[in-house]
């Protein structure tokens, strides 16, 4: 799976407010802070709960970074690898 491809199941350019063509293009867009929508998007890829969430990203850190629409770096890196582990998961198994 590309990884264009793994963020346009998510939203694309819609969820991280650019297109990202290149795997440079994606370290940038995560060095700068991905916004916090993409969360969303990978709690509905993975249909994640509250807790399952919680094990990517912590509530309390979350809720935080939604006041700021925007990830940490580190944070930001987590749910990206997140998105490409469950985007992977369901092209292998072709279900969600």
């Amino acid at each position: 799976m590309s990884l264009t491809r793994t963020l346009d199941d998510v939203g694309g350019t819609n969820i991280f407010g650019t297109e990202v063509r290149s795997a440079i293009e994606l370290v940038a867009l995560i060095e700068q802070g991905i916004p916090v929508r993409a969360v969303d998007a990978l709690r509905r890829l993975g249909d994640l709960s509250e807790a399952d969430l919680g094990e990517i990203i912590a509530r309390r850190t979350l809720a935080h970074a939604r006041k700021n629409d925007r990830l940490s770096p580190e944070q930001s890196d987590r749910v990206v690898r997140a998105i490409g582990t469950y985007a992977r998961a369901h092209e292998v198994f072709a279900d969600a």
